[in-house]
């Protein structure tokens, strides 16, 4: 029915996957997976601030899982990652700031995750904004250059709310489609969405749905009217259970990184 097209961008090999620079530079797998972790809820933290759409935020969060696939963690600082996959993100979304508020956002979520009872705000005309800002704009070339410039995003909610009315789960105000959202929302905290296309993320969110609410199942291999093998469905599925098993993500600093913006903004 719907065509799992991977057209939107670059799906990830499994050598690709195993084999991240990050590996390849010592850090192991389950740092890696926190520290992408950690970098997409401070995506979302900042953009929720914001007022981002959920376009823009899903965007950018893709857009950082993308790029560590080519750069290493200790190459280029995760919190910088954050901050310029959003400013990014924010420009194709048609809902840019100025880079002193996304900053300012960034420097109070900062504070806020580290525990600062009186927060500060940033002097816009110090040395220190001026050298983050020229900072930023160079990591974004370089970020931009690392993904090869795409920048491309699958409507992943879209599916989602196509699917559910398909097969007709939003009647009579069902919580299906709404858990099956916050599932996609969360979802974007992972790799997944450079492992899958759009339509099997979907699937599997809506799966989920299903199970959670003990829901009566549509017809039998009902994924499949969505082009999403039994599978992909499992290891989908597996994936999305696992997340939410995790602790709740710290960063962590590696030296040699680009930026180090915690020690540049003076978050204590």
């Amino acid at each position: 029915m719907c065509d799992a097209s991977q057209q939107y961008y670059h799906i990830v090999s499994y050598e690709e996957l195993r084999n991240t620079p990050s590996h390849k530079d010592g850090v192991s797998d389950r740092t890696e997976e926190e520290q992408r972790a950690y970098g997409c809820d401070l995506v979302k933290d900042v953009g929720l601030l914001l007022g981002f759409n959920v376009g823009c935020l899903a965007r950018a969060q893709v857009l950082l899982q993308r790029m560590y696939f080519v750069v290493s963690l200790k190459q280029f600082d995760v919190v910088v990652g954050a901050l310029v996959c959003l400013w990014v993100a924010s420009k194709l979304d048609d809902c840019q700031m100025k880079f002193r508020v996304l900053l300012a956002s960034l420097f109070r979520c900062l504070q806020r995750r580290a525990g600062v009872k009186k927060l500060k705000t940033i002097d816009t005309a110090s040395r220190d904004y001026h050298d983050i800002k020229q900072q930023a704009i160079a990591a974004e070339k370089k970020m931009l250059h690392s993904i090869s410039l795409s920048v491309h995003h699958e409507p992943v909610y879209c599916h989602l709310l196509l699917y559910c009315r398909l097969l007709k789960l939003g009647d009579d105000l069902s919580p299906i489609p709404q858990t099956a959202w916050d599932i996609l929302s969360d979802s974007y905290r992972t790799n997944l969405h450079c492992r899958y296309p759009g339509n099997v993320i979907a699937v599997s969110c809506i799966y989920l749905s299903i199970r959670k609410h003990s829901h009566p199942t549509p017809p039998e291999n009902w994924w499949s009217l969505f082009d999403t093998t039994t599978q992909d469905l499992v290891e989908c599925v597996k994936a999305l259970a696992e997340m939410y098993k995790w602790k709740r993500p710290e960063y962590r600093r590696y030296k040699g990184g680009e930026v180090a913006l915690h020690e540049a903004l003076r978050v204590r």
